[in-house]
């Protein structure tokens, strides 16, 4: 992000669009240094899902109410799923396969 700064700025006008209000340089720069390392850390997982077997990448979810989506998936006809976002979608993409 530093060697690309029209980066940069893109991501702290984005995050100025989201806020409507301006919450000042400093506070601006953090949320967007820490926007560049949250997607580092997806990024991470999704190269560190590859080496885990399923059962490694099940005990990182809470999986309360799968029994639902499950009986959706054997109706045959396809299922919208809609959840917050919350952690890395990569990890819990693993939990449908």
């Amino acid at each position: 992000a530093r060697l690309r700064p029209e980066e940069r700025a893109i991501v702290r006008s984005n995050i100025l669009h989201v806020l409507g209000s301006d919450p000042g340089y400093e506070a601006l720069d953090r949320m967007a240094y820490n926007t560049y390392r949250c997607s580092m850390k997806n990024y991470f997982d999704l190269f560190w899902l590859a080496s885990r077997r399923d059962e490694q990448i099940r005990a990182l979810v809470d999986t309360d109410g799968m029994e639902y989506l499950e009986g959706a998936f054997d109706m045959g006809k396809g299922v919208i799923v809609a959840s917050l976002h919350y952690g890395n979608p990569e990890v819990t993409l693993q939990m449908v396969q």
